[in-house]
């Protein structure tokens, strides 16, 4: 069986892993792909804040825009009733 190895980036040479190395090794990539699903997670869930605080500000908008128009409503006096006196 042999050992694995791994290749410098700089020098090129094959570096053998020891049982105890390689194993240093294979706990931080599952720990970087870990982190990799936890920040994708994150994001996909900050995606859907925004998502929802615009759903939210259009409905202001939308809240805002029909109560000015009832502010801006014309309104007129129409009479309804009509007294008459009469002094005898």
């Amino acid at each position: 069986m042999t050992e694995p190895t791994i290749i410098c980036s700089k020098c090129k040479t094959d570096i053998k892993l020891t049982e105890s190395l390689a194993a240093a090794l294979k706990d931080k990539l599952e720990a970087q792909r870990g982190l990799k699903s936890l920040e994708a997670e994150r994001n996909r869930k900050r995606r859907e804040l925004f998502d929802a605080q615009d759903a939210i500000d259009t409905q202001r908008d939308e809240l805002i825009k029909r109560i000015e128009g009832q502010l801006h409503q014309r309104h007129a006096l129409k009479p309804v009733f009509t007294f008459r006196w009469r002094l005898a």
